[in-house]
């Protein structure tokens, strides 16, 4: 028993030993620890603050486009655009997967009145890259593009795969022979357009300083024009503003040339409205410059801002009998999707100015597209085949808004303006 008291006290003297070594290790670690951190916090605001961190930018991919819709009046099919004989028919390019039955075209009708013309591709980035494009109509399909697209997953959609972008900004060796494009009369867009843009473009074998696409599209007609009490009314049925609004008609026997910042978007089923005098008819409507102001505070650099006047400015700005409007980003989004598929790490920003014409518009004969209203509500059914284009849905919308009109016949009117989409 005397060993047994002698014993115990030399376990917790033991014990209590191996707890202080444990504990004194543990405090080494832990002020270890501690300055393990604090050295790699000064290394980390170091380089936050060294001079190389700060000059590094992030990457990013910068895509311009502009372009502009056009339609007639009355309904009629566009002409057929003015491209380079080497530039590619989108039905040139297979759908891929093939569908399980022949494909009609969505809304497929004898006659598309939209064209989307010229809507022209820019890219600008720090360095080289590799990328993917697809672009989608939502309310028609493609028809011309270059450089070729290596597939179409629908009839709305194509698809680039592997776009090589050689940047001229990029630090490089400058001695390196650019790629070989192909040859286009100087007057022609398809070569000043060349003129906008800070890179090179290869894909599929071909190479451009632009990526191009064309395509027709049918949807009700977003406008109305008519006269009332002497002067113009303009009107929108979109979710979207109309902005730099243009009319150039004859009214009265004489041109006059108006414009508006803005026309409001449609709310419910009541159209935005604005009301143009003909006695402000402006002198200074097609002046050198405009577009390239508008455009360029839309977004695009001024290389291509100059380059967009040069392709549109007479078909915008001289042309009598016409109306048109640039559309808000959103209203492009909604009808030509771009989707870009970029390597990690690299962001990317659009910036997209398009704008709409209405052209041949002939206010003598909106009282004949009346009167075909009139004969349908009669019972003339045959009238309707007629009532085509911005003018004949006008007449009908007309009609439509007209509140002391019968019930029955505000109904029979928005089924026949259905019909026309």
């Amino acid at each position: 028993m005397a060993v047994s008291r002698l014993v115990l006290p030399v376990l917790a003297l033991t014990a209590l030993l191996a707890s202080a070594v444990v504990a004194t290790a543990q405090d080494r670690a832990g002020a270890d620890d501690k300055e393990r951190k604090k050295d790699e916090a000064r290394r980390e605001t170091a380089e936050e603050t060294s001079p190389a961190r700060k000059s590094a930018a992030p990457v990013t991919l910068k895509v311009y486009e502009w372009g502009v819709a056009t339609e007639n009046w009355d309904g009629s099919p566009e002409p057929p655009e003015d491209v380079p004989v080497f530039y590619w028919q989108a039905d040139q390019i297979l759908i891929e997967p093939a569908p399980a039955k022949p494909q009609t075209p969505p809304q497929d009708k004898p006659d598309r009145p939209i064209t989307k013309r010229k809507p022209v591709l820019y890219f600008e980035c720090t360095q080289d890259l590799t990328f993917d494009l697809d672009i989608k109509f939502t309310c028609g399909v493609p028809t011309w593009h270059y450089p070729k697209a290596n597939r179409r997953t629908d009839a709305s959609t194509l698809q680039w795969d592997n776009i090589k972008l050689t940047s001229d900004l990029a630090s490089r060796d400058k001695s390196l022979p650019p790629p070989k494009l192909r040859e286009v009369a100087d007057r022609h867009w398809a070569n000043y357009s060349r003129e906008g843009s800070t890179s090179y473009l290869e894909v599929n074998g071909e190479a451009e300083r632009f990526l191009f696409y064309e395509g027709s599209a049918s949807y009700l007609p977003e406008s109305d024009l008519f006269v009332k009490d002497g002067k113009l009314v303009v009107r929108n049925f979109t979710a979207e503003p109309f902005l730099d609004l243009r009319v150039c008609v004859k009214l009265e026997g004489r041109v006059v040339r108006l414009q508006a910042d803005s026309v409001p978007a449609a709310s419910g089923d009541t159209p935005g409205e604005v009301i143009l005098d003909p006695a402000s008819s402006l002198d200074t409507f097609g002046r050198a410059g405009t577009l390239t102001t508008e455009t360029g505070k839309a977004g695009l650099t001024e290389a291509q801002a100059k380059v967009f006047e040069r392709c549109w400015n007479t078909e915008l700005l001289t042309h009598e009998g016409t109306l048109s409007w640039r559309r808000t980003g959103k209203a492009l989004d909604e009808l030509m999707q771009l989707k870009l598929t970029l390597p990690a790490g690299i962001a990317s920003e659009i910036r997209r100015v398009g704008y709409v014409q209405v052209r041949g518009i002939d206010l003598a004969a909106i009282a004949d597209y009346d009167a075909l209203v009139a004969s349908y509500l009669g019972g003339a059914d045959e009238a309707l085949k007629k009532l085509k284009g911005t003018a004949g849905a006008g007449a009908l919308r007309r009609a439509m808004l007209d509140a002391e009109r019968p019930l029955k016949d505000r109904i029979s009117l928005a089924k026949a303006l259905s019909l026309m989409k």
